[in-house]
Protein backbone atom coordinates (compact mmCIF):
# COMPACT_ATOMS: atom_id res chain seq x y z
CA UNK A 1 0.00 0.00 0.00
CA UNK A 2 1.33 3.45 -0.89
CA UNK A 3 1.93 6.07 1.79
CA UNK A 4 -0.95 8.21 0.48
CA UNK A 5 -3.40 5.30 0.63
CA UNK A 6 -2.21 4.43 4.14
CA UNK A 7 -2.64 8.04 5.29
CA UNK A 8 -6.07 8.35 3.68
CA UNK A 9 -7.19 5.23 5.52
CA UNK A 10 -5.86 6.55 8.81
CA UNK A 11 -7.67 9.85 8.27
CA UNK A 12 -10.97 8.13 7.47
CA UNK A 13 -10.67 5.84 10.50
CA UNK A 14 -9.44 8.66 12.74
CA UNK A 15 -6.33 6.74 13.72
CA UNK A 16 -3.30 8.36 15.34
CA UNK A 17 -1.28 10.35 12.77
CA UNK A 18 2.03 12.12 13.40
CA UNK A 19 3.67 14.80 11.28
CA UNK A 20 6.34 17.45 11.67
CA UNK A 21 6.69 21.10 10.73
CA UNK A 22 9.44 22.21 8.35
CA UNK A 23 10.18 25.93 8.42
CA UNK A 24 13.63 26.61 7.03
CA UNK A 25 16.11 23.74 7.04
CA UNK A 26 17.07 22.77 3.49
CA UNK A 27 18.55 19.32 2.89
CA UNK A 28 17.39 17.15 0.02
CA UNK A 29 17.57 13.88 1.97
CA UNK A 30 15.53 15.03 4.99
CA UNK A 31 12.42 13.09 3.86
CA UNK A 32 14.43 9.86 4.12
CA UNK A 33 15.07 10.47 7.82
CA UNK A 34 11.45 11.33 8.54
CA UNK A 35 10.27 8.31 6.57
CA UNK A 36 12.61 6.00 8.48
CA UNK A 37 11.52 7.64 11.74
CA UNK A 38 7.90 6.67 11.16
CA UNK A 39 6.35 10.07 10.42
CA UNK A 40 3.11 10.05 8.45
CA UNK A 41 3.77 13.41 6.80
CA UNK A 42 6.11 16.40 6.60
CA UNK A 43 4.51 19.86 6.49
CA UNK A 44 6.52 22.52 4.67
CA UNK A 45 5.58 26.05 5.69
CA UNK A 46 5.29 28.61 2.89
CA UNK A 47 3.10 30.91 4.99
CA UNK A 48 5.74 31.57 7.63
CA UNK A 49 9.43 30.76 7.92
CA UNK A 50 12.10 31.19 5.25
CA UNK A 51 11.13 28.65 2.60
CA UNK A 52 10.37 29.59 -0.98
CA UNK A 53 8.81 27.16 -3.47
CA UNK A 54 12.19 26.80 -5.17
CA UNK A 55 14.02 25.98 -1.94
CA UNK A 56 11.86 22.94 -1.13
CA UNK A 57 11.77 21.41 -4.62
CA UNK A 58 14.62 18.91 -4.08
CA UNK A 59 13.03 17.74 -0.82
CA UNK A 60 9.70 17.24 -2.57
CA UNK A 61 11.39 15.14 -5.23
CA UNK A 62 13.14 13.03 -2.58
CA UNK A 63 9.84 12.64 -0.74
CA UNK A 64 8.20 11.36 -3.91
CA UNK A 65 11.09 8.95 -4.51
CA UNK A 66 10.87 7.40 -1.02
CA UNK A 67 7.05 7.66 -0.75
CA UNK A 68 7.01 10.22 2.07
CA UNK A 69 3.94 12.46 2.26
CA UNK A 70 4.58 16.18 1.66
CA UNK A 71 1.97 18.73 2.72
CA UNK A 72 2.47 22.44 1.99
CA UNK A 73 0.98 25.21 4.12
CA UNK A 74 0.34 27.75 1.40
CA UNK A 75 0.56 31.48 1.89
CA UNK A 76 -2.92 32.31 0.63
CA UNK A 77 -5.94 31.15 -1.36
CA UNK A 78 -4.70 32.42 -4.73
CA UNK A 79 -4.41 30.03 -7.66
CA UNK A 80 -0.65 30.41 -8.03
CA UNK A 81 -0.08 29.59 -4.34
CA UNK A 82 -2.09 26.36 -4.46
CA UNK A 83 -1.64 25.00 -7.98
CA UNK A 84 2.09 25.65 -8.18
CA UNK A 85 3.11 23.53 -5.17
CA UNK A 86 1.04 20.63 -6.50
CA UNK A 87 2.85 21.01 -9.82
CA UNK A 88 6.10 20.71 -7.84
CA UNK A 89 5.09 17.31 -6.45
CA UNK A 90 3.34 18.04 -3.14
CA UNK A 91 0.76 15.53 -1.94
CA UNK A 92 -1.55 18.16 -0.52
CA UNK A 93 -1.97 21.56 1.07
CA UNK A 94 -2.86 23.07 4.42
CA UNK A 95 -5.14 26.06 3.92
CA UNK A 96 -4.49 28.65 6.66
CA UNK A 97 -6.93 31.14 8.18
CA UNK A 98 -9.98 29.28 6.83
CA UNK A 99 -13.26 30.85 7.89
CA UNK A 100 -15.84 30.36 5.13
CA UNK A 101 -17.21 27.83 2.67
CA UNK A 102 -16.39 30.29 -0.12
CA UNK A 103 -12.67 30.04 0.73
CA UNK A 104 -12.91 26.26 0.55
CA UNK A 105 -14.72 26.36 -2.77
CA UNK A 106 -11.98 28.55 -4.25
CA UNK A 107 -9.19 26.33 -2.90
CA UNK A 108 -10.80 23.21 -4.34
CA UNK A 109 -11.17 24.90 -7.71
CA UNK A 110 -7.42 25.67 -7.65
CA UNK A 111 -6.28 22.18 -6.64
CA UNK A 112 -8.60 19.89 -8.63
CA UNK A 113 -8.58 19.19 -12.36
CA UNK A 114 -11.79 19.40 -14.38
CA UNK A 115 -14.56 18.39 -13.77
CA UNK A 116 -13.97 19.03 -10.04
CA UNK A 117 -11.99 22.20 -10.53
CA UNK A 118 -10.06 24.33 -12.98
CA UNK A 119 -6.43 23.49 -12.24
CA UNK A 120 -4.08 23.61 -15.18
CA UNK A 121 -1.66 20.85 -16.14
CA UNK A 122 2.00 21.51 -15.45
CA UNK A 123 5.28 20.47 -13.87
CA UNK A 124 5.42 17.19 -11.96
CA UNK A 125 1.84 17.29 -10.70
CA UNK A 126 1.03 13.81 -11.99
CA UNK A 127 3.00 10.83 -10.75
CA UNK A 128 4.12 8.25 -13.34
CA UNK A 129 1.04 6.46 -14.65
CA UNK A 130 -1.34 8.55 -12.54
CA UNK A 131 -4.71 9.53 -14.04
CA UNK A 132 -6.50 12.84 -13.64
CA UNK A 133 -9.18 11.11 -11.59
CA UNK A 134 -6.58 9.59 -9.28
CA UNK A 135 -4.89 12.96 -8.84
CA UNK A 136 -8.21 14.53 -7.83
CA UNK A 137 -8.77 11.74 -5.31
CA UNK A 138 -5.29 11.68 -3.79
CA UNK A 139 -4.22 15.31 -3.32
CA UNK A 140 -5.16 16.11 0.26
CA UNK A 141 -6.78 19.29 1.54
CA UNK A 142 -6.21 20.05 5.21
CA UNK A 143 -8.10 23.03 6.60
CA UNK A 144 -6.66 25.20 9.35
CA UNK A 145 -9.15 26.73 11.78
CA UNK A 146 -7.63 29.76 13.50
CA UNK A 147 -10.49 32.02 14.62
CA UNK A 148 -13.89 31.93 16.33
CA UNK A 149 -15.45 32.78 12.95
CA UNK A 150 -13.86 29.69 11.46
CA UNK A 151 -15.23 27.61 14.32
CA UNK A 152 -18.72 29.04 13.90
CA UNK A 153 -18.71 28.16 10.19
CA UNK A 154 -16.99 24.78 10.53
CA UNK A 155 -20.18 22.71 10.67
CA UNK A 156 -21.34 24.28 7.40
CA UNK A 157 -17.94 23.77 5.77
CA UNK A 158 -17.86 20.10 6.71
CA UNK A 159 -21.47 19.62 5.63
CA UNK A 160 -20.78 21.08 2.20
CA UNK A 161 -17.21 19.90 1.58
CA UNK A 162 -16.51 17.17 4.12
CA UNK A 163 -15.85 14.58 1.41
CA UNK A 164 -13.07 16.78 0.01
CA UNK A 165 -11.44 17.65 3.35
CA UNK A 166 -8.77 15.28 4.63
CA UNK A 167 -8.62 16.75 8.12
CA UNK A 168 -8.94 19.82 10.31
CA UNK A 169 -5.91 21.34 12.02
CA UNK A 170 -6.25 24.08 14.63
CA UNK A 171 -3.85 27.03 14.77
CA UNK A 172 -3.59 27.78 18.52
CA UNK A 173 -1.55 30.99 18.38
CA UNK A 174 -3.65 32.73 15.76
CA UNK A 175 -6.76 31.48 17.57
CA UNK A 176 -5.55 33.18 20.73
CA UNK A 177 -5.02 36.45 18.87
CA UNK A 178 -8.44 36.23 17.22
CA UNK A 179 -9.94 35.65 20.69
CA UNK A 180 -8.09 38.79 21.90
CA UNK A 181 -6.10 36.70 24.38
CA UNK A 182 -2.61 37.97 23.47
CA UNK A 183 -1.02 34.60 22.62
CA UNK A 184 -2.36 32.94 25.78
CA UNK A 185 -3.37 29.62 24.27
CA UNK A 186 -4.66 28.45 27.66
CA UNK A 187 -7.13 31.32 28.04
CA UNK A 188 -10.75 30.24 28.46
CA UNK A 189 -12.03 31.54 25.09
CA UNK A 190 -9.21 29.75 23.24
CA UNK A 191 -9.77 26.50 25.11
CA UNK A 192 -13.50 26.68 24.40
CA UNK A 193 -12.99 27.25 20.66
CA UNK A 194 -10.55 24.35 20.51
CA UNK A 195 -13.02 22.13 22.38
CA UNK A 196 -15.84 23.18 20.05
CA UNK A 197 -13.72 22.44 16.96
CA UNK A 198 -12.97 18.93 18.19
CA UNK A 199 -16.65 18.41 18.99
CA UNK A 200 -17.78 19.47 15.51
CA UNK A 201 -15.16 17.24 13.88
CA UNK A 202 -16.35 14.37 16.03
CA UNK A 203 -19.93 14.88 14.87
CA UNK A 204 -18.74 14.73 11.25
CA UNK A 205 -16.33 11.84 11.97
CA UNK A 206 -13.48 13.99 10.68
CA UNK A 207 -9.84 13.72 11.78
CA UNK A 208 -8.66 16.71 13.79
CA UNK A 209 -5.41 17.94 15.29
CA UNK A 210 -3.42 20.98 16.31
CA UNK A 211 0.11 22.31 16.19
CA UNK A 212 1.75 21.22 19.46
CA UNK A 213 4.97 20.69 21.36
CA UNK A 214 6.14 17.24 22.43
CA UNK A 215 4.98 17.94 25.98
CA UNK A 216 1.39 18.53 24.79
CA UNK A 217 0.88 15.25 22.90
CA UNK A 218 -0.88 13.37 25.72
CA UNK A 219 -3.07 16.37 26.56
CA UNK A 220 -4.26 16.73 22.97
CA UNK A 221 -4.87 13.00 22.66
CA UNK A 222 -7.03 13.10 25.80
CA UNK A 223 -8.97 16.00 24.28
CA UNK A 224 -9.96 13.80 21.34
CA UNK A 225 -7.42 14.74 18.69
CA UNK A 226 -5.77 12.22 16.38
CA UNK A 227 -3.53 14.39 14.15
CA UNK A 228 -0.33 15.22 16.02
CA UNK A 229 1.52 18.01 14.21
CA UNK A 230 4.52 18.15 16.51
CA UNK A 231 7.34 20.65 16.77
CA UNK A 232 9.65 21.85 14.03
CA UNK A 233 12.81 20.49 12.51
CA UNK A 234 14.75 23.01 14.63
CA UNK A 235 13.01 22.10 17.89
CA UNK A 236 13.58 18.38 17.26
CA UNK A 237 17.28 18.98 16.59
CA UNK A 238 17.57 21.19 19.69
CA UNK A 239 15.80 18.57 21.80
CA UNK A 240 18.13 15.83 20.59
CA UNK A 241 21.18 17.97 21.31
CA UNK A 242 19.92 18.78 24.82
CA UNK A 243 19.18 15.11 25.52
CA UNK A 244 22.69 13.97 24.60
CA UNK A 245 24.31 16.89 26.42
CA UNK A 246 22.33 16.16 29.58
CA UNK A 247 23.21 12.47 29.42
CA UNK A 248 26.93 13.16 28.97
CA UNK A 249 27.00 15.69 31.81
CA UNK A 250 25.37 13.12 34.06
CA UNK A 251 27.99 10.43 33.45
CA UNK A 252 29.84 9.45 36.62
CA UNK A 253 27.33 11.15 38.90
CA UNK A 254 25.21 8.05 39.47
CA UNK A 255 27.33 6.93 42.43
CA UNK A 256 27.95 10.36 43.91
Amino acid sequence: MSAIEALKNKLINREKIVGHHMGGLIYAELPVYYKNGGADFMLYDLEHGTYTPESIYDMLMTARRVDMISIIRVADYDYHCISRVLDMGADGILLPRTETSAQLANALKCMRFYPKGKKGVGGRALKPGETIQKFNEDRLLFVQIESPLGVSNLDEMLTLYGDEIAGIIIGPSDMSIACECNLDTNAAPVVENIRRTVEICGAHKKSVGIYMSESQIKQRYDEGMNIFWVGSEMSLIAGGVRKIGSFVKGLGQESE
